[in-house]
């Protein structure tokens, strides 16, 4: 039996926030900015009055500013907009135990237990968009379908009042005549060779040379291929918690104590790749990076440094972690454990793909000999997982499939 999913996207959200605690910009044009100091800072979001001037998310907030001279730029206030994610979640908890967060202004529905079929799906769906209108003064998209692909896509045609539904029987009708950069996945470059290749709707996309595709990204290709024929099982829709929102971090801790700041470094490089991976799987970007390290005297030192611009870049992460370590660690005893979190959280549109690209299969060859020499020299390493409570013991041979 097919899957019966609800996706719920909040409409302009960072600006739909601002707009209930600061209810006066409801009336004048507006962006909330990655960082408004800069002139490349980035829209996040924008009211419907900025997007009268074609303002747009993702483009700097200077051109924005030359588009509308008028324009407001506010900062982002990530723990209020976490405030009302929660908020929303527990609405979605109450028809489902199983939610799936995408971000914090998406989630999946899984109303599987309690709907047979996505028509039957629609009297939930509207219970829910009426209860975030109510209860939070909030605007949702909400689409429905027997997948999470389509459900989302469902959600992002955006109607007006309505519940937009995909259903299997004529899903092809439905979505097929989509343009390609629709799907989910399906980015600005991918888009752009994609249209080289004459592949212009989702349609084109699922008839498409499967060989040609592989050829061309990889197993990536096969994936949204798959997705536009309806089947989405080559990718996890893994569930999260608020945890995962609020914090994102990693911690080592080896069998025996590091000694030298080599090792310690090849430590840092698997830590920073892990947690750069989340980042882009959840669409956040981080200004703060925490270092945490415990001596083996069991006293804790945590030194953090906040950089100038939001990134998910893998190398940004590394280097200043290692910096922290280098200014104020001299190894005159061990370490038992060390760790890094990432704070400063911002949701940012960025290119998903990103998290497929290539770049990270360079990475992953190069973490492969770092923890086989790591290894060799301390043993079986145990990796903390602090986004939770808990402390999750994964071990050398998990750290892939255990580290997002």
């Amino acid at each position: 039996m097919d899957r019966v999913i609800i996706h719920c996207d909040m409409n302009n959200y960072f600006a739909s926030v601002e707009c209930l605690e600061n209810p006066l910009l409801k009336d004048v044009p507006f962006i909330v900015s990655g960082d408004p100091s800069l002139r490349h800072g980035i829209v996040l979001s924008k009211n419907e009055i900025a997007k009268r001037y074609n303002i747009i998310t993702g483009e700097s907030s200077y051109t924005a500013k030359q588009k509308c001279p008028d324009l407001i730029i506010v900062k982002p206030d990530y723990p209020k907009y976490l405030k009302y994610a929660k908020l929303s979640r527990e609405i979605y908890q109450s028809y489902s135990r199983n939610i799936y967060p995408y971000g914090l202004d998406e989630a999946w529905i899984d109303v599987t237990e309690h709907c047979k079929t996505v028509r039957e799906a629609r009297e939930i769906a509207k219970e829910i968009k009426n209860r975030i209108r109510e209860d939070l003064k909030l605007d949702i998209s909400v689409g429905i379908s027997f997948n999470f692909v389509f459900a989302k896509l469902a959600s992002d045609l955006k109607l007006k009042d309505k519940i937009a539904s995909i259903y299997r029987e004529n899903f092809q009708e439905t979505a097929w005549k989509l343009p390609v950069n629709t799907l989910m996945f399906v980015g600005s470059k991918t888009d752009m060779i994609l249209k080289s290749l004459n592949i212009i709707t989702i349609g084109d996309l699922a008839r498409a040379d499967l060989y040609k595709l592989k050829k061309i990204f990889g197993k990536k290709g096969q994936m949204i291929q798959e997705f536009a024929c309806g089947n989405d099982s080559s990718y996890n829709f893994s569930t999260n918690d608020e945890e995962d929102i609020k914090s994102l971090g990693n911690a080592i801790t080896p069998p025996k104590d590091i000694t030298s700041f080599t090792d310690a470094k090849c430590f840092l490089y698997i830590l920073s790749s892990m947690i750069s991976r989340r980042l882009l799987k959840h669409r956040f970007k981080i200004r703060c990076i925490v270092l945490v390290i415990r001596k083996n005297d069991f006293n804790v030192m945590i030194k953090q440094r906040t950089i100038a611009n939001y990134t998910d870049d893998f190398k940004t992460i590394f280097m200043n972690a290692c910096q922290i370590l280098n200014d104020n660690y001299d190894f005159s005893l061990p370490l038992r454990s060390i760790g890094i979190r990432v704070n400063k959280i911002t949701t940012i549109d960025i290119e998903q793909l990103s998290f497929f690209n290539d770049d990270n299969q360079e990475y992953d060859q190069e973490i492969k000999k770092i923890i086989t020499k790591l290894t060799k020299k301390y043993g079986e390493i145990r990796f903390e997982n602090s986004a939770t409570k808990k402390d999750n013991e994964i071990t050398i041979n998990n750290i892939e499939s255990q580290g997002g």
